[in-house]
């Protein structure tokens, strides 16, 4: 996957394929590392998975054999020296959690979050959705898709006008988190072209 937001929209598409209708996702700056985390309230991953999150083999997916977001996320996460742990709340549904530090050489553009969760919701416009970033300490919510359909109707929300209006706030809350990565990515970049 070329960027992090292709990432995002296939652990998003999981989820609801999976049942769910409520999903949080959190993307938390901390110092050089970035720390994603999805929650749903789904039904949780089953048994296999939880033992191999990134076993392409075991998989939710029903028009298909194989499973490859969570190994690819894995991957992309490891390469950066990051994690990804898969574990199901307490309280029901699934969570993903994601490390990595956008400074390393091998760290994925962040690509067009703005645009991602603007198609997410055009996707799935009854799926409740809250989006935060910020600091862990500071996390702000930038996205409700349920203040959205106090204003608009599902249908609407596919509207050219309601869509750019959407993806104007979404670039707006983004833009500290977008600052922040590609900062660090750009200096890993420069660091490395430099020392060659």
């Amino acid at each position: 996957m070329k960027d992090l937001t292709f990432h995002i929209f296939d652990l998003v598409e999981n989820s609801v394929k999976a049942g769910a209708t409520r999903l949080w996702v959190d993307l938390i700056m901390d110092g050089r590392m970035l720390t994603m985390e999805l929650r749903d309230n789904g039904p949780g991953f089953p048994e296999a998975v939880l033992k191999a999150p990134a076993d392409p083999d075991s998989t939710t997916r029903t028009e298909r054999p194989v499973g490859l977001g969570l190994a690819l996320m894995r991957e992309s996460a490891r390469a950066t020296g990051g994690t990804l742990t898969a574990a199901n709340a307490e309280n029901g549904g699934a969570r993903v959690s994601v490390t990595l530090f956008p400074g390393h050489i091998d760290a994925r553009p962040l690509g067009d979050v703005a645009a991602c969760f603007t198609d997410l919701l055009a996707a799935w416009p009854s799926l409740d959705m809250t989006v935060r970033t910020g600091e862990a300490a500071e996390l702000k919510t930038i996205f409700d898709s349920r203040t959205i359909r106090q204003e608009v109707s599902e249908d609407e929300c596919n509207h050219p006008s309601i869509r750019r209006f959407i993806a104007n706030e979404l670039t707006r809350g983004f833009q500290p988190l977008t600052d922040w990565y590609d900062s660090l990515r750009d200096t890993a970049l420069t660091t490395t072209t430099s020392e060659v």
